[in-house]
């Protein structure tokens, strides 16, 4: 598939390569901080949302900055759908549920990001 990795072409592709790989990507767009990469693409990453004084008017930019990041920088993901999902256990956490296609099939996948921050895609 021409949007892996050429060690993970050379590794063979299967549906958990495949998952692993967009794991591991979403990670590292989301612990990124828009502007603090050396690559020249200043939307790579999320931006600061601390300059928001309620929740209500950070989420939906969040929800954008998130989208976007995928369509951007993860093409295997296609119908890209994220909802808020509220927990009340804490004021200070925000967690996002994705829902994705897998371009190369069809194949819907979920991804969950845990209270820690890590993606984790279910296949």
């Amino acid at each position: 598939m021409k949007n892996n990795t050429l060690l993970e072409r050379l590794d063979g592709i299967n549906d958990n390569s495949v998952n692993k790989s967009i794991e591991r990507n979403l990670n590292h767009i989301f612990i990124t901080r828009q502007g603090s990469t050396l690559i020249r693409v200043d939307d790579y990453g999320i931006p600061d949302f601390n300059h928001y004084d309620s929740r209500e008017k950070a989420i939906p930019e969040i929800i954008q900055s998130i989208k976007n990041n995928i369509r951007e920088f993860e093409p295997r993901l296609k119908n890209i759908r994220i909802k808020y999902t509220p927990d009340d256990s804490s004021l200070l956490k925000l967690k996002f549920a994705i829902n994705a296609t897998i371009e190369r099939d069809n194949a819907q996948i979920t991804i969950v990001m845990t209270e820690t921050g890590r993606i984790r895609v279910l296949g």
